[in-house]
């Protein structure tokens, strides 16, 4: 009996460590292909802002990360399937992306950069204390930069043919500058081989710091609607989730104390 419930045991801890495997790591579900590693991704980084930006990142320590856009890969898997999704994802749209950051611990300053699997930079972040003080520059500059960066870093071109400015914020916040963020919606939503987002769409974000671009992201954009309705799924899978596993718990804990109960009062547990 004490080897049967060992072997049980032993089998759940191993199928329970599959099973976080593969659910930290969705790549294996789609046998997608990684143009870059970890550690290619973490030196793009740093040759980006070092050699293109002309950053200093001496003193600044680097952490990689491997992220996931949950909401825009279920929208993809329920609307198009698991097949056009991991082409999606394999040509450039940001399900999954390396993330590297460069910071100082305690400090306000600090760059995010994102590349997508074929390695196309999805995001820039550059983060800086708030008082901070840059040139002023007109809204007609800084969308011109931010167009500029586009096309010159990116595979995209935010043009009026194929991009459709949809906002322009400005946020004069800040006491020492003005920033401005722009943000691009493509009109053509396919990707590749025929491979369109349905009723989502690709954006692209930009935000000026009167002089440089102090954020870039190119993101995919899912329904408000297809969102409200995957959150209320979600709320009912986690209900279930919860019996589910007070079930199984109970399941388990029930014969466990019958056995060891019934082996304490028979005498028949040894040390």
């Amino acid at each position: 009996m004490r080897l049967r419930i060992l072997l049980i045991t032993v089998a759940a801890v191993i199928a329970f460590g599959f099973g976080i495997y593969w659910l930290d790591d969705s790549r294996g579900f789609y046998n997608v292909d990684f143009s870059i590693s970890r550690s290619q991704a973490r030196d793009q980084a740093r040759e980006f802002l070092t050699g293109e930006r002309g950053a200093d990142l001496s003193g600044l320590q680097s952490a990689i990360s491997f992220e996931e856009n949950f909401e825009a890969q279920a929208y993809l898997e329920r609307t198009l399937g698991q097949k056009p999704t991991g082409t999606l994802a394999e040509n450039g749209l940001p399900v999954w992306k390396y993330t590297t950051r460069f910071f100082q611990p305690q400090q306000k300053e600090e760059y995010r950069v994102s590349y997508a699997p074929n390695g196309d930079l999805v995001k820039l972040e550059h983060r800086i204390p708030q008082k901070r003080e840059f040139p002023s520059v007109s809204e007609e500059q800084a969308r011109a930069q931010a167009e500029a960066f586009v096309a010159q870093y990116t595979p995209y071109a935010v043009t009026e043919a194929n991009w459709n400015r949809i906002t322009s914020e400005t946020d004069d916040t800040p006491p020492n500058r003005t920033d401005y963020t722009f943000v691009w919606e493509r009109d053509n939503h396919t990707i590749t081989e025929g491979v369109s987002l349905a009723e989502g769409s690709e954006r692209i974000r930009v935000t000026t710091r009167e002089g440089e671009v102090g954020a870039y992201s190119y993101f995919m954009h899912v329904p408000q609607a297809w969102t409200v309705q995957f959150e209320k799924l979600r709320g009912q899978n986690q209900v279930a989730q919860i019996v589910a596993s007070t079930v199984a718990l109970f399941g388990f804990l029930i014969p466990a104390v019958v056995v060891f109960g019934r082996g304490y009062v028979q005498h028949t547990l040894s040390p």
